[in-house]
């Protein structure tokens, strides 16, 4: 992996010594003269997304060195056309437009990357498995992380990006887990229900999705928001509390009613 470029020092010239008879002469002997042309400090070209994007390892570099550049225009020869990105399938310009978003918001953003591990099932196909750090508003994270690439046309793109919480929250949903639990709770709850429920351009969708929780906050932190073709607009966040199965708005003392056996079902399932 490449992390950052190595620099090294231009080559010191070369003192030459000559040494001097002890007899005297009345013509000085000429000394040879030795001329050395400057090392040349000319870059070498860089290489192309194609070039880059050759292996799976070279793709993995690209992908982390242009989101440490923050270049949403650049990543647009990362992405394949389609992209399951942290749970959801989308088109590449809106997964584009979303980190162009973010961005924008965090100009200090930087990413690291470090025990990449790749899996390849086949020759155009790997699986990249890695420990991701990012800093962003001045605080520093990090959490696993996954991407999936395929190939096509002798460039490696990547089909998948996700991480270990998202991966986590995926697989509780699918069996029935504290996850889904909270979310079928926020689904029937004015009112999210409500806005979840109302009717929509053809063009629109609405979906939730998950923000803080625990262990690092003591509730579910979940928005509610519209699925636009190139951003996500949100309307509101609900927090639920795993132990009680109750439900509030984000950062007030406003609670919701709500059902009592899908309460229990939280508890039950979050315990």
């Amino acid at each position: 992996m490449k992390f950052c470029a190595a620099s090294f020092g231009q080559l010191l010239p070369l003192l030459l010594m000559f040494g001097c008879s002890r007899k005297e002469t009345s013509q000085a002997t000429p000394v040879p003269t030795v001329s050395a042309s400057a090392p040349s400090t000319t870059a070498a070209p860089p290489a192309t997304a194609a070039q880059a994007q050759a292996t799976s390892e070279g793709a993995v570099d690209r992908w982390n060195d242009l989101h440490r550049a923050r270049d949403a225009q650049g990543l647009a020869a990362i992405y394949a056309d389609k992209v399951e990105f942290y749970g959801q399938q989308l088109p590449k310009q809106r997964v584009l437009a979303m980190k162009a978003s973010a961005f924008e918001k965090a100009p200090d953003f930087t990413q690291s990357v470090s025990g990449l591990k790749i899996t390849k099932p086949s020759a155009d196909r790997a699986r990249a498995e890695f420990t991701k750090s990012w800093t962003q508003g001045g605080k520093t994270s990090t959490t696993t992380a996954v991407l999936e690439l395929s190939r096509t046309d002798g460039s490696f793109k990547v089909t998948k990006e996700t991480d270990g919480p998202s991966e986590a929250r995926k697989n509780a949903a699918a069996e029935g887990g504290c996850e889904k639990a909270i979310i079928d709770l926020v689904l029937h709850t004015e009112p999210a229900k409500g806005m979840l429920m109302s009717p929509m351009p053809a063009d629109v969708r609405m979906g939730m999705r998950f923000g803080s929780e625990p262990p690092e906050q003591p509730v579910y932190s979940v928005a509610v928001h519209e699925v636009h073709e190139d951003h996500l607009a949100t309307l509101a966040w609900y927090d639920v509390d795993p132990k009680t199965g109750t439900m509030s708005e984000s950062g007030t003392e406003t609670h919701f009613q709500v059902d009592p056996t899908l309460a229990q079902k939280v508890v039950a399932a979050c315990k």
